[in-house]
């Protein structure tokens, strides 16, 4: 009974080692890998199937350049129709519409001047009290100093 115990580097001691084909090529494996492999390839698969119904595919499509293309023609389709139906110039109603304008905007004017005009004479009005409260101070100040002149 001296035989000594298997040393694990012998082959067959714990069975037949696990062997893949990934490529073409054999992989042998641990058993925490080989789990990990299997989960990965598992996956992969699952994705792989019906990648229509799995709703991390649909939620964005990027449009190719046709469909960008006829989207541009399109746009550029509307904008010219918008351009074609605008009303002409001689239309009564635009024409109307520019009179009103072109009254308010006189009013306004009108209205700007008037204001300024009475801003002017108030400050014209001001300007000559003050004048009348320096000539009274003035002659204040001479009636003074004429009769210390005087004594």
């Amino acid at each position: 009974m001296n035989a000594a115990a298997p040393t694990p580097a012998e082959p067959g001691l714990c069975g037949p080692q696990p062997t893949f084909f990934w490529n073409n090529r054999r992989i042998r494996l641990a058993f925490p890998a080989r789990m990990l492999l299997l989960n990965w390839m598992m996956f992969a698969a699952w994705m792989a199937r019906d990648t229509q119904k799995r709703w991390w595919m649909r939620t964005f499509k990027e449009k190719g350049f046709g469909e960008r293309r006829e989207a541009a023609a399109k746009a550029k389709e509307a904008a010219l129709q918008k351009f074609a139906e605008r009303r002409a110039e001689d239309d009564p109603a635009a024409v109307a519409r520019k009179a009103a304008r072109l009254e308010a905007a006189k009013a306004r004017e009108a209205r700007a001047a008037e204001r300024k005009a009475k801003e002017l004479e108030e400050k014209a009005l001001r300007s000559a009290e003050k004048a009348a409260k320096l000539a009274g101070a003035g002659l204040e100040a001479g009636k003074e100093a004429a009769p210390k002149a005087g004594e």
